[in-house]
């Protein structure tokens, strides 16, 4: 009995996870549609030589919140909730961190990384637009990819699947708003890309509206020793 609930459970989560790793997929694909379709070929090279930016970001992200998650986890089997609070609360701030160092490089220094990741005097601008405009959103990214991660491990794999996959469907219905109707080009995408998370940090809010929540921010000094055994 409990093999099989262990078995079920073990689905379960790695079902929700795959299909919300499908609906973040679809949304790359429809950024590089709308993007081909309604900006043309520069564009699709824009987006493709910003993409570098994009993942290290995205993997910043998630390296901290499923780092942080699993130690929350294993914490939290062991009765050890004020731990687990305190790991919770030092992976926030440095999420929070990075998202203002990527922002600032958003900001100031989007053309010079454009150049580094291989744009020419023919796509630099299309590239620094895109890449300046979704670095802005970068705190809500890291937010983002750290509650997904924290949700997952407290018990609602389910509302981690929601969330991501509401993000990826407002991107694509937003990609095309932007790019088509607006006419907003390359930012236009980008502002698309940036929105997504908004929405997937309410609707994880829920998660703690709704008093499921086993973590919560507590006062401590953001530490990388609560990181370790």
């Amino acid at each position: 009995m409990q093999t099989a609930s262990v078995r079920k459970i073990f689905f379960r989560y790695a079902f929700l996870s795959v299909l919300g790793m499908v609906g973040l997929s679809c949304y790359i694909l429809a950024d590089t549609f709308f993007i081909a379709r309604g900006v043309g070929t520069e564009g699709l090279t824009a987006l493709n030589l910003a993409l570098p930016a994009y993942g290290v970001m995205s993997g910043t992200g998630l390296m901290i919140g499923m780092g942080a998650a699993i130690r929350f986890s294993i914490l939290r089997g062991r009765g050890e909730g004020e731990r687990g609070n305190r790991v919770f609360t030092s992976a926030l701030c440095f999420s929070l961190a990075f998202g203002v160092l990527f922002l600032l490089c958003g900001l100031f220094l989007a053309r010079p990384i454009s150049y580094a990741l291989g744009a020419d005097e023919s796509t630099v601008e299309k590239t620094s637009r895109y890449l300046g405009t979704f670095l802005c959103f970068s705190p809500v990214f890291m937010l983002n990819n750290l509650m997904q991660c924290f949700i997952r491990n407290d018990g609602n794999p389910k509302l981690a699947m929601i969330s991501v996959l509401s993000g990826s469907f407002l991107n694509i219905a937003l990609d095309y708003v932007f790019i088509f109707p607006l006419g907003m080009g390359m930012r236009g995408a980008a502002l698309a890309t940036g929105f997504a998370p908004i929405l997937g940090v309410l609707l994880s809010s829920v998660h703690f509206i709704t008093r499921k929540n086993s973590f919560r921010p507590v006062r401590a000094l953001p530490s990388f020793r609560v990181f370790a055994d």
